[in-house]
């Protein structure tokens, strides 16, 4: 495709590959904002919408934003002035957001999450929502030295939290963003380890009572890592297109 790109060009794309039908019931995901039919050369791909990432789109002179966090999630009762919602509009820049239909994707948040840490002979681990990936490390390892590598792959700058589990670790199961309700889950497939974004406390006893080993990475530190992938690959279909990822600065509170 070498002309006349418009925004419904890339939502269909994106329809390709991760089908908007496959949300969560309770997703927003979609084409949130704006015009469908407007041409189109630059678009910025990003984790959430925020203040910053819209002064960053209108810095690359892009008329859409591709999120992965819903910007419209609830009813809105108002629209304030320098809401997000109300500078997009004003900006005449339109939203597509991919949420869940992007971690349920082939290629999508939790492949792109088990390809950052390095897993192979990936399969889909089942769970009721069917979000989640098992795969294997390369060869054996501790849970310290594990959370170690976590941390050197997914949060440098930051930090991690983890529970040592009772077994030297070589099958790992990954959720991003807010997974540690599946914990019983990674377990019951055979993990030694789960990599996920956000754990509550009562889910961290259920861990160290399954002899889980669990490592808490950030919400946004485990979701972003499809971000350059999907720009890659929107890029790859629409070579007229400028396709930027916007680096969100982590917001570690494992």
């Amino acid at each position: 495709m070498n002309k006349n790109v418009t925004h419904q060009d890339i939502y269909e794309a994106l329809e390709r590959i991760a089908p908007f039908s496959t949300q969560l019931s309770w997703d927003n995901s979609g084409f949130l904002i704006g015009a469908k039919h407007v041409p189109v050369t630059s678009c910025v791909v990003a984790l959430d919408v925020t203040p910053e990432v819209i002064a960053f789109a209108k810095e690359k002179g892009a008329s859409l934003i591709i999120s992965h966090h819903p910007v419209i999630f609830s009813p809105l009762k108002a629209i304030e002035e320098q809401s997000v919602v109300w500078q997009a509009v004003c900006a005449s820049m339109s939203i597509i957001s991919a949420h869940t239909n992007l971690d349920l994707a082939n290629g999508g948040v939790n492949d792109a999450l088990a390809d950052a840490l390095g897993l192979s002979e990936v399969r889909l681990f089942e769970n009721e929502e069917q979000l989640g990936r098992i795969g294997r490390l390369p060869h054996p390892t501790t849970a310290q030295e594990f959370a170690e590598e976590v941390k050197h792959k997914l949060v440098p700058n930051g930090h991690v939290s983890f529970c040592a589990g009772t077994k030297p670790i070589e099958t790992v199961a990954v959720v991003g963003g807010s997974g540690g309700d599946l914990i019983a889950a990674a377990a019951a497939c055979g993990a030694d380890a789960y990599v996920t974004g956000e754990v509550r406390h009562h889910e961290w006893l259920i861990a160290r009572e399954l002899g889980l080993t669990v490592v808490c990475a950030g919400h946004a530190e485990t979701e972003s890592v499809v971000l350059r992938p999907l720009a890659r690959m929107l890029a790859d279909e629409f070579e007229t297109v400028s396709f930027y990822v916007y680096e969100q600065q982590p917001v570690s509170y494992c």
